[in-house]
């Protein structure tokens, strides 16, 4: 190879590592947060912790005394 060559194929290369970290990158921060609060929300539900959606806006107050 050709120093011409040589430098060419790394040259591309290195912007095809790029891209394929900046796709990396993109998945991570488009589905991050979803999968992030949707194992929240199971390992609350595995604790015994229940959300309920209710018609009416609730306040229960708990007074431990």
């Amino acid at each position: 190879m050709k120093r011409s060559e040589m430098l060419r194929f790394l040259i591309l290369r290195t912007i095809g590592n790029f891209l394929v970290l900046f796709a990396i990158f993109g998945i991570i921060a488009t589905f991050g947060p979803a999968i992030y609060y949707e194992v929240s929300f199971r390992v609350a539900e595995a604790r015994g912790i229940h959300y309920v959606v209710s018609s009416k806006f609730q306040v229960q107050s708990s007074k431990n005394s």
